[in-house]
């Protein structure tokens, strides 16, 4: 299939496979609707409450991260790297591998899908906000959550449970482990979070993947990282349809 065509089907993977991830954790939920109550065991009171700040916190963090990303989905195991943007209510997500991007752009008042490949322009394309919010990794913890999803997210946790603190980029952290539906299975998600609420270290295992995210660079975003990065086109870039080799 050629180095394209591969590193396409594997964006293609990860971002379906962790998006279905999110739909296991109850998604992102703007429209408003009632608190959900809970469904299983109750959690520990204290964890809940460390875990609800440190994600009120990260949903209201202005910051630009750059991770180093791990995948092993089904047999295959790949390495790249996830830039995130955030300054609260705008979004963006880089995947990048071997020299290729995806981005995509959750704004006010618009959203984009882009794409750059090797020997082919690189373009955006305007899109429906849901869809490329949908398309933004789909992790429980690295998506910007609403305080609904907060709720979602808390009120089909499993179980809560404290794990070992990490160091990363010189800063201590604390990681809290959860237990999380997949279908009729589990989900193990860890994140590690600074005082200040940056998430700088999230693990996932799942019946069918594990991926790892840690964060090599900090920084303050700047007002151009939530402009469309290429030239806008009118049709949408495609992630299932790679130049071909």
């Amino acid at each position: 299939m050629g180095v394209r065509g591969n590193m396409t089907a594997w964006l293609c993977a990860l971002t379906a496979l962790l998006a279905l991830t999110l739909a296991a954790c109850g998604g992102d939920d703007e429209g408003g609707s009632p608190t959900p109550s809970r469904t299983g065991p109750t959690l520990e009171p204290a964890l809940e409450q460390q875990l609800r700040e440190l994600l009120g916190k990260w949903t209201a963090a202005e910051t630009k991260i750059t991770y180093n990303l791990h995948s092993v989905i089904g047999s295959q195991s790949q390495d790249g790297q996830l830039v995130y943007y955030q300054q609260p209510p705008s979004v963006r997500e880089d995947i990048v591998k071997t020299g290729s991007t995806t981005a995509y752009l959750v704004l006010p008042e618009t959203a984009y899908a882009c794409a750059a490949y090797p020997n082919v322009n690189p373009s955006c394309a305007i899109v429906p906000a849901d869809e490329a919010q949908s398309a933004i990794v789909g992790a429980p913890l690295v998506q910007r959550p609403t305080a609904t999803s907060i709720d979602d997210l808390l009120a089909q946790t499993l179980s809560l449970a404290a794990a070992p603190e990490q160091q990363v980029l010189g800063r201590s952290t604390t990681c809290i482990t959860l237990t999380l539906p997949f279908g009729q299975l589990t989900t193990e998600a860890t994140g590690c979070f600074t005082d200040d609420g940056l998430l700088l270290s999230e693990t996932s295992t799942s019946p069918v993947s594990t991926y790892t995210l840690t964060a090599t660079q900090s920084e303050q975003p700047q007002q151009g990282d939530f402009e469309a990065p290429y030239p806008i086109v009118t049709a949408p870039p495609s992630a299932t349809q790679p130049p071909a080799s």
